[in-house]
């Protein structure tokens, strides 16, 4: 079977060379397709951050079953940190309060 003949046969069962799409058509479904995705998107990023909340919300949620469960066994005393780290996270949060001066002296 020559090329000509597999051309042909094809051709036939295509419906022939008229029915093929031209560059306009296609160029006119591509960009379609790009503005389609151009008005998803910002819906697209306010799902994704409203899913990042809904993790958190999860994620603090178990942490505080996690506590609540850890004061049920130990006579209803919280889970502390140690002091180090207290004094630490004290120093930073007057730092962040603007109280810099205030935490070096004490």
């Amino acid at each position: 079977m020559s090329r000509r003949e597999v051309l042909r046969r094809f051709q036939r069962r295509a419906g022939g060379c008229g029915e093929a799409f031209t560059l306009i058509e296609l160029l006119v479904v591509i960009s379609i397709v790009v503005l389609l995705t151009a008005l998803l998107m910002p819906c697209l990023r306010r799902v994704r951050k409203m899913a990042r909340s809904t993790v958190c919300r999860a994620h603090l949620r178990q942490y505080g079953f996690a506590f609540a469960e850890y004061a049920s066994g130990h006579d209803a005393k919280m889970l502390t940190a140690p002091r180090v780290i207290r004094q630490r996270l004290r120093g930073k949060q007057d730092m962040v309060a603007g109280r810099a001066a205030f935490a070096k002296a004490a």
